[in-house]
């Protein structure tokens, strides 16, 4: 069968984008200049026309750039890129970072940690490549030596890592080799950001020896998913033993993983080292010796470094030209716009609030890797997140952003009373940082502050949000009966005894089981 030959457009990095100071320049397994021999071997050819091209593809890995960004600006990246905003849907992409925060966009996105619920919608789960200290070393072949019946040395990345240790060297009867990195080993949370020396080293050639030394190997998720350890473990002929529910594995429409993996559910973690002894106690040495050789054989097929471009271009020419999720319609909720439909973009900037699980604590303030929050001065009692104010308390910014993330998929929610802006954002991106791409925010204030159109677009999230320049006690006659999911009543400059009203005269166009949440207002209780 004849293969289609893939017409492909590669940016030159410093020519067709600037690669900003600081930022690692480097390659994806699709080369910057490739070869003509190596376009050959791989089916492929390079074109100049961006309509001629079948895939546009960006040679460096993403996550550089959304380090150098964050994942709130990392769209304004995007959209400087000479055929982005024509070609959004032709554009490949590779991100190899831990995080699993979706982009919010219709490229395609060979993505190392994809989370199976709230990925983008041309998200393809990619491997992680083999590091060169791992594929230093052999597979050690005599499996009558191996000493150990599971290992794990690596950093306490994820909290579900910690009863899986415990219950791996507390169990009786199973051999087990735990290792953690001393506390002065640790920067950033892995030995692997430590500067070479005796100490990474000396790390390194311990976790080789554990993989080639047990007979599974413990692949929990940490801070991304489906980390690094279960591909090594599977080049060095071992079993892995997965503890991550939301990850997607590369290509499960053709890979049986089962056929050499043990699965344990996260629930299940302080069960772990009994789960392990009672499987393996149900498989003979022989099952066991042949799904280590299945993992191995697996690897070499699809895992292989020097593998990755064409597993790239294999999907690629599986997809269809048209893909599903960059654009999207349907009918509003307002009684005079119940028949009409609308078209929009339904993700075009990530949300302001990317990760509730992701947020750190510090003091009596959230903070993420792309959001700032801090008091606003002068205001007692109001927070401002990367530049958009609100009178929140630091709880009200967790139940609004969670509350979105709520939403039906194509939910309703509605924002009453004075307007600055923040309060909306939280809501809007709750509901697409859980790819509630179809859901819409209506903000309702007879009084709308007029920063309120910029703090939207700062949050990315103004293709969600509806404002209605209607006092909120007058607003319910514009609704449909029962087509609100969510009805927010912010407090502050409100007047007072005007919530019970409100919530009477908005009951009607509540559904069933809807959520209604009045905040804090002034940042007290």
């Amino acid at each position: 069968m004849d293969v289609k030959t893939l017409k492909l457009l590669i940016y030159r990095p410093g020519v067709d984008f600037s690669v900003p100071p600081e930022t690692a320049r480097t390659p994806i397994c699709i080369p910057a200049e490739p070869s003509g021999e190596w376009l050959e071997q791989h089916g492929a050819c390079l074109v100049q026309d961006p309509d001629e091209a079948d895939w546009i593809v960006f040679p460096l890995e993403l996550c550089h750039f959304i380090s150098r960004f964050g994942y709130a600006r990392i769209r304004d990246f995007l959209d400087t890129l000479p055929h982005f905003l024509a070609h959004e849907n032709k554009h490949v992409f590779y991100e190899s970072g831990d995080l699993d925060n979706p982009l919010g966009i219709g490229s395609v996105i060979f993505k190392t940690s994809a989370n199976r619920v709230r990925k983008d919608v041309n998200c393809v789960p990619f491997p992680y490549a083999a590091h060169d200290f791992v594929r230093a070393h052999a597979p050690m072949t005599d499996f009558a030596a191996i000493r150990y019946d599971v290992s794990f040395v690596g950093s306490v990345q994820h909290v579900v890592r910690i009863p899986l240790m415990f219950s791996l060297v507390h169990e009786p009867g199973l051999e087990a080799f735990v290792e953690t990195p001393e506390e002065r080993d640790v920067t950033k949370s892995s030995w692997y950001y430590l500067p070479e020396g005796d100490r990474k080293r000396g790390m390194e050639d311990r976790y080789v020896e554990s993989l080639k030394n047990s007979l599974t190997v413990l692949a929990p998720r940490g801070i991304g998913h489906i980390c690094f350890r279960f591909y090594e473990t599977m080049y060095m002929a071992r079993i892995p033993v997965l503890v991550d529910d939301e990850g997607c594995l590369p290509f499960e429409d053709e890979i049986d993983y089962d056929a050499f993996c043990l699965r344990i559910p996260e629930d299940r973690a302080k069960e772990a080292g009994g789960i392990l002894r009672d499987w393996l106690a149900s498989k003979t040495p022989a099952q066991l010796k042949l799904m280590c050789l299945t993992a191995r054989q697996v690897w070499e097929k699809y895992f292989r470094n020097e593998a990755l471009a064409s597993q790239m271009f294999r999907v690629l020419r599986t997809l269809p030209g048209q893909r599903p999720g960059v654009w999207t319609e349907r009918p509003h909720e307002l009684t005079s716009e119940a028949a009409p439909k609308r078209v929009r973009r339904p993700g075009a900037l990530e949300p302001l609030v990317i990760d509730s699980p992701g947020l750190g604590r510090s003091d009596q303030f959230w903070a993420t890797r792309g959001v700032e929050l801090s008091e606003v001065p002068g205001r007692a009692g109001w927070i401002e997140a990367n530049g958009v104010p609100g009178p929140l308390r630091v709880a009200d910014v967790e139940a609004l952003f969670e509350a979105g993330g709520d939403l039906p998929q194509d939910g309703v929610a509605v924002v009453l009373g004075p307007l600055s802006g923040l309060a909306t954002a939280l809501v809007a991106s709750g509901a697409m940082g859980s790819l509630r791409l179809d859901a819409t925010v209506y903000a309702l204030a007879g009084q709308v502050d007029d920063s309120l159109a910029s703090n939207l677009a700062s949050a990315g999230i103004e293709h969600m949000v509806r404002v209605l320049p209607v006092p909120p006690d007058q607003g319910a006659g514009l609704f449909r009966d029962q087509s609100v999911d969510l009805l927010l009543v912010e407090r502050h400059g409100l007047p007072a005894g005007t919530v019970p009203v409100l919530l009477d005269a908005w009951n009607r166009t509540l559904k069933p089981g809807s959520r209604v949440i009045v905040n804090s207002g002034s940042g007290k209780q």
